[in-house]
């Protein structure tokens, strides 16, 4: 269900480090700030592991690591009303009232506010990888690289480029769609009123896009950030000099970046479009927030996913702890990516370290205290993938932590 790109014959992969959340053992944490007007704030205190997360116009989502869902704030048209049985879910996306998942068997689910159609999933979609969601339209990402539309086209937003092909990644704005190719350049199509459809000239070396309202942001091979579309509040103005960049997520009138580091950049609006121009401050990031894993920006509000570590053993043991060594830029050859680390247990008993690329299985490693592990670049996606290292003790207590590896072509 996961495109994968072919072996290069050279190519450079960055490791992004500090990016793995430390929260209560068993649990992850999201910090959520900005309006709370229908109680997207609120988070819910049963949220177990989570995986990612996702922004709606005033309701949130967060998909746990088992699968299952959690929604909450706004659900006036049921868009926090998560369907019964709905537990295998690998992908999700958030719209203004509407809400996308997809299912391992790669299939889509949709739910919320069904006018014209957003909700609808075409007949015959059964192999999509990723979806977004705007304004009463969606989007599917096929495993073959080819995008699939439906909902709401008053702004020809459903009208995908003929010929699209090799996409990687999809996002959509209100009414407006953008698609991430594999050879780094970026489509749009829909609305042109803000110049949301209007690529910068010269863009290239994308490796990650989000959209929402009426503005973009492309992350590119070297950590820049660049910023289209509406800037009526400065959500286009990317800060001078913001480098370093793992992830982007663009909200109604505000933007975020989250750094390499795990810590998280805001910029545009911090008011509510009332009368007055309420302060909430969507923009401004909390004092102290980092060790952050995954960021979503919404219609006047933000949020950030802290991981913990994953513990499953005996009370009244300590758990081993696992590193990654490397520098930010690893250059392989052939086809062969080397990971290399250490292990402790204070216990004494550390009985293996594992890696999991992707979506795939745990895979020993080869020693213990010191480790090393061979990953095929075939198993590498052509932007980013998430790879996790897990210690283990004869016990079978854990941690494990997540990092991603950025591929250079």
């Amino acid at each position: 269900m996961v495109s994968h790109r072919k072996s290069p014959l050279a190519a450079v992969a960055l490791i992004l480090f500090g990016l793995a959340g430390l929260g209560d053992a068993g649990g992850s944490t999201i910090t959520v700030w900005g309006s709370n007007l229908y109680g997207q704030r609120v988070v819910p205190s049963d949220l177990g592991q989570v995986s990612t997360i996702a922004a709606g116009e005033n309701f949130a989502l967060a998909l746990r690591s088992d699968g299952s869902l959690v929604a909450w704030g706004d659900n006036r048209f049921g868009q926090s009303t998560v369907p019964a049985g709905l537990n295998d879910v690998v992908a999700i996306a958030a719209g203004v009232d509407h809400a996308l998942a997809v299912r391992q068997n790669g299939t889509v689910v949709g739910w919320g506010n069904a006018f014209n159609g957003g909700t609808a999933v075409p007949a015959g979609l059964i192999e999509v990888t990723n979806v977004a969601a705007g304004t009463y339209f969606s989007l599917a990402l096929e495993s073959d690289g080819t995008v699939t539309a439906w909902g709401s086209n008053l702004d020809g937003q459903t009208n995908v480029p003929t010929g699209l092909s090799g996409v990687v990644a999809v996002a959509a704005g209100y009414s407006h769609a953008l698609a991430l190719k594999a050879d780094g350049t970026v489509t749009a199509w829909g609305s042109n009123a803000s110049g949301q459809t209007t690529i910068p000239v010269g863009l290239s070396g994308v490796i990650a896009i989000a959209a929402y309202a009426n503005h973009n942001l492309a992350l590119k091979t070297d950590g820049s950030v660049v910023g289209w579309g509406s800037n009526g509040s400065g959500e286009s103005n990317v800060p001078i000099g913001l480098t370093n960049v793992a992830a982007v997520s663009a909200g109604t009138g505000h933007s975020l970046a989250l750094k390499v580091e795990g810590t998280v950049v805001a910029w545009g609006s911090n008011t509510l479009p009332l009368p007055g121009g309420e302060v909430v401050n969507q923009a401004t990031v909390p004092a102290g927030l980092d060790a952050v894993d995954a960021i979503a920006g919404g219609g006047y509000f933000s949020m950030a996913l802290q991981r913990s570590v994953l513990v499953d053993g005996p009370p009244g043991r300590s758990a081993p702890t696992v590193t990654i060594k490397g520098r930010k830029k690893i250059l392989f050859k052939g086809s062969v990516v080397k990971l290399r680390g250490t292990a402790a247990d204070s216990d004494g008993d550390l009985a293996a370290v594992e890696v999991k690329v992707g979506k795939g299985k745990f895979k020993k490693a080869r020693g213990t205290t010191s480790w090393k592990l061979k990953i095929k670049a075939a198993k590498l996606r052509a932007s980013r993938t998430k790879i996790q290292i897990q210690a283990v003790d004869s016990t079978n207590l854990k941690s494990s932590l997540v990092r991603r590896i950025v591929v250079r072509r």
